[in-house]
C-alpha cells in the first residue's frame, strides 16, 4: 500500500510516498518537481529498509514515482546513490545496482569530502594569505536571516550554481533565482529548527556579492554541519 503526502507551494512540489508491509513501513520515496524552471525534471530520492530488499519493494515504488513524474509531464529523473571512492571507506553498493537495473544510467559523478577542522593548518596564517588577493572587498557574515542588502546578490549566484559548476550528462538549465525564492529556502530551514550561519565576500566599491558560503546545522546533530 501507498500513502501519499504533499508539500505544496513555492519552488517545487514535494510528495512523500511510503510502502508498507503488515501495517510496518520497508520503504520511502520522496518526489521534488520544480515549478519555476527544469520543468522537465524530477528528482527522486527512494530508500529500502535493509532486510526487505531484492523482493520488490523498491521496484514497485520506484516505478510509482516515475508514473507521478509522467503524470506531472516530466520526462527525466534524476536520483543519487552512493558509490566507494579508491582509497576511501567502504561504501554499499547495492543503490547503484538497482539504478542499473531499473533502466537508470550515470550522469554525474560527485565527491563528498569531509574536512577535519582539528587537524587543518593555521587558520589565522590561511586568512592572512587570502586577504593579500582579496583587496578591496570586505566580509558580510549573519546567522539565521541573510541581510537585505547582500540577497539581491547571493540569488544571482544560487541561479548559476547548476550552470557554473559540471554537470556531466545531466539535462539541467539554469534555475530562475531570486530573493524571494532564497527567502522561502531560508523560511523552510528555519521552520525546521536548522541553524543557519553565513558569510559573503563583497566588493566594497561596487557593492557586487562575490561569493558566500552558507553553513547550516541540523538540530541534534550539532557535531556536524554542511
Amino acid at each position: 500500500a501507498s500513502v501519499g503526502r504533499v508539500r505544496r507551494g513555492g519552488a517545487s512540489h514535494t510528495e512523500h510516498w511510503l510502502a508498507r508491509r503488515d501495517g510496518r513501513v520497508v520503504a520511502a520515496a520522496e518526489i521534488s518537481l520544480p515549478l519555476l524552471d527544469n520543468l522537465h525534471l524530477a528528482e527522486v530520492e527512494l530508500s529500502v529498509a535493509p532486510e526487505q530488499r531484492r523482493q520488490g519493494i523498491g521496484t514497485a515504488l520506484l516505478r510509482h514515482a516515475e508514473q507521478r513524474a509522467a503524470e506531472a509531464g516530466r520526462d527525466t529523473i534524476i536520483g543519487y546513490v552512493v558509490d566507494p571512492l579508491d582509497g576511501g571507506p567502504a561504501r554499499p553498493v547495492h543503490g547503484q545496482r538497482f539504478a542499473a537495473a531499473a533502466g537508470y544510467l550515470s550522469g554525474l559523478d560527485e565527491i563528498h569530502r569531509v574536512a577535519d577542522l582539528a587537524a587543518a593548518p593555521d587558520h589565522a596564517e590561511l586568512l592572512a594569505q587570502a586577504w593579500r588577493h582579496a583587496d578591496g572587498y570586505e566580509l558580510v557574515q549573519w546567522a539565521g536571516r541573510m541581510p537585505d542588502d547582500i540577497v539581491d546578490g547571493a540569488a544571482y549566484l544560487n541561479g548559476r550554481m547548476n550552470i557554473d559548476a559540471p554537470i556531466g550528462e545531466l539535462a539541467i538549465e539554469q534555475q530562475r533565482y531570486d530573493a524571494a525564492r532564497l527567502r522561502e529556502g531560508e523560511a523552510r530551514a528555519y521552520a525546521r529548527g536548522m541553524l543557519a550561519l553565513g558569510t559573503a565576500l563583497r566588493h566594497r566599491a561596487s557593492g557586487t556579492v562575490a561569493g558566500y558560503t552558507d553553513i547550516h546545522v541540523i538540530p541534534g546533530d550539532e557535531e556536524h554541519c554542511w
